[in-house]
């Protein structure tokens, strides 16, 4: 009886074992490095401003293979500092995926990066949390599906947002003195609780679909400018705009 009951703890024991998930190491952290480029899964952070030479400050390129996750995932952490660019052509202060798209997750987080001609590039699938980008030529560009949060995006010479296709939320953020404070090319744009002050033109979407609510609109040479695309707008306050609403709607 003694080695029966033995045998069916052993065998709860196992089952047990089985059944609870098996536990993931979580990523790396690494601090940030000018020219880095990730290969893997990895937190990085920023212990102090940094002025990159190089044409990349961190760079996430995933090979393709069964031996490399789906979906990478990569969050950037400045931790309060500025990554900064030489100004150099084609520089990327943050980047993640390729202009033709890519399925790395990126995360970019509390801090500033400034004279890069991209400040942050998602690719496809990126967040933005929490950063002032300010003085490249354009602060965020991504494709698709990305996220910008509670952030500051002024002085850039080209575009505050420059997005490529569908998915692109926008809450809480302000877009200060830019040529155009977003430019979206096609797909889907919806935007909340924002500001956008002293633009050339506040958001210019003429193939998009377009969605503004609650948010402001001062001193713009023209708010919104979406041609033919009727934008959905709810609560927005216009001040002082050149145009409020460019549309032949």
């Amino acid at each position: 009886m003694r080695s029966k009951s033995l045998l069916a703890v052993a065998v709860g024991a196992a089952l047990v074992a089985l059944a609870a998930p098996t536990a993931q190491a979580a990523p790396p952290r690494v601090p940030l490095t000018c020219g880095m480029v990730l290969t893997r899964d990895a937190t990085v952070y920023l212990t102090h401003d940094l002025t990159c030479r190089t044409s990349v400050g961190v760079e996430v390129d995933y090979p393709e293979g069964e031996d490399y996750p789906a979906v990478p995932h990569v969050t950037v952490d400045l931790r309060g500092h500025t990554l900064r660019g030489s100004g150099k052509l084609y520089s990327v202060g943050i980047g993640g995926g390729s202009d033709e798209g890519g399925s790395v997750q990126l995360r970019v987080i509390n801090g500033r990066a400034e004279n890069w001609t991209w400040g942050v590039f998602g690719g496809s699938t990126s967040r933005v949390e929490r950063m002032k980008l300010t003085g490249n030529q354009v602060g965020y560009g991504c494709n698709s599906s990305c996220a910008l949060i509670d952030s500051y995006l002024a002085r850039n010479k080209d575009s505050g947002l420059s997005a490529a296709d569908a998915g692109v939320t926008v809450r809480g953020t302000i877009f200060a003195d830019n040529p155009r404070g977003i430019h979206m090319a096609i797909g889907g744009l919806d935007v909340r609780r924002s500001v956008f002050a002293r633009n050339t033109v506040g958001i210019e979407a003429p193939l998009a679909g377009t969605s503004v609510a609650k948010s402001a609109f001062l001193d713009n040479d023209t708010a919104i400018s979406v041609g033919d695309n009727c934008p959905t707008l709810s609560y927005n306050v216009f001040v002082r705009n050149g145009t409020d609403v460019d549309s032949t709607c």
